[in-house]
């Protein structure tokens, strides 16, 4: 079985580990958020190192628009404000 989980929000260059495969990148509500595909299962997992291994996680971040970056890209978001909009990429970091 699978489901899809919401991670968020992030805010600008903040690194977030998140659990699951990145999905899909968007807004809600004026935040930054990231859709991760997950297994149920791992919700009902102990708070073990053992455990954590069974879990896929990537950690996540957001640059801007011409800004430098090592990692995988993973999406694009663009947020508008009231004196114009920004664009914001997801990309996955180690």
């Amino acid at each position: 079985m699978k489901a899809i989980w919401k991670h968020g929000p992030f805010f600008g260059a903040q690194r977030m580990k998140v659990m699951g495969r990145p999905v899909h990148v968007g807004m809600q509500n004026g935040d930054l958020f990231v859709w991760t595909e997950v297994d149920p299962g791992w919700a009902i997992l102990p708070n073990t190192e053992e455990a954590d291994a069974q879990v896929e996680w990537h950690t996540l971040t957001f640059v801007g628009t011409g800004m430098e970056y090592d990692g995988k890209y993973i999406g694009t978001v663009h947020k508008t404000i009231v004196s114009g909009s920004y664009v914001w990429h997801c990309i996955e970091v180690e």
